[in-house]
């Protein structure tokens, strides 16, 4: 856990790529076996007349070797690099590719977990690769491709105990995959959209206008002791609410 606070508290959201050399490399393979675990190799390479040690981390995935430079995801190498553990740290990083249309080159890295609530990392492998840090000590619940294909939905989950119940909090987040950017959300009425972690979003779609329709409870106000009542309640009815992408 201490790891985690580390890491937490020196990074900001955005993760980015080093202009050294390329961040992430895809080689296509011929054995659809995986390795479930990650390798830490260290080469041996030439920049500017000296030599110098490269640090990657090697994943292979089916049909494919996934090659990422730690020195150009500076978030992901500084993590390492704190870890006091470093080995089983590398052994649970678990990378999924993320196949969408138009976009063949990316991969959703899982790191730094804890009690099953991990950290995500977004990575790139167009140009010279680059990342974005989504989400720390959560869960992924939910992962769609808007209409026009260019901008993500993501939802994560995180499990608060109070007393005997179990609550769940989630954070939805919007990221433009042309700008590399996250994109803000908001209602079309004075009714405020509950985000970051306050209470749980059942649903999340996509609409044709490229808006999102979320599922959420009815609560007057997302406070704790409302949520609490909530999930106390027999019925726990929902609301679903409307949100439009500011600026567009």
């Amino acid at each position: 856990m201490k790891t985690s606070s580390f890491f937490l508290l020196f990074f900001f959201l955005f993760a980015c790529s080093s202009d050294v050399s390329p961040a992430i490399t895809k080689k296509d393979v011929v054995s659809e076996e995986a390795n479930p675990k990650p390798e830490l190799v260290e080469n041996e390479i030439k920049e500017n007349n000296e030599e110098k040690v490269q640090m990657v981390l090697e994943f292979n995935l089916p049909n494919e070797q996934v090659t990422i430079n730690l020195d150009g995801i500076e978030i992901l190498n500084e993590y390492l690099t704190g870890a006091s553990n470093r080995q089983e740290q590398i052994d649970k990083m678990i990378l999924t590719p993320v196949k969408l249309p138009e976009y063949d080159t990316l991969y959703l890295l899982q790191f730094s977990c804890y009690n099953d609530n991990c950290s995500y990392l977004l990575l790139d492998q167009k140009d010279e690769g680059r990342s974005f840090l989504l989400a720390d000590l959560s869960k992924i619940l939910k992962f769609a491709i808007s209409d026009d294909n260019n901008k993500l939905l993501m939802v994560f989950r995180r499990i608060n105990e109070e007393g005997n119940l179990i609550l769940q909090k989630d954070n939805l987040l919007v990221i433009d995959l042309d700008s590399w950017e996250t994109l803000s959300v908001s209602t079309n009425s004075q009714e405020k959209f509950a985000n970051n972690y306050k209470v749980p979003i059942m649903d999340a779609n996509w609409n044709q206008d490229h808006s999102i329709t979320i599922s959420t409870p009815r609560l007057k106000t997302p406070t704790e002791e409302n949520l609490i009542k909530w999930y106390e309640s027999i019925d726990k009815t929902t609301k679903n609410q409307k949100l439009f992408i500011e600026g567009m």
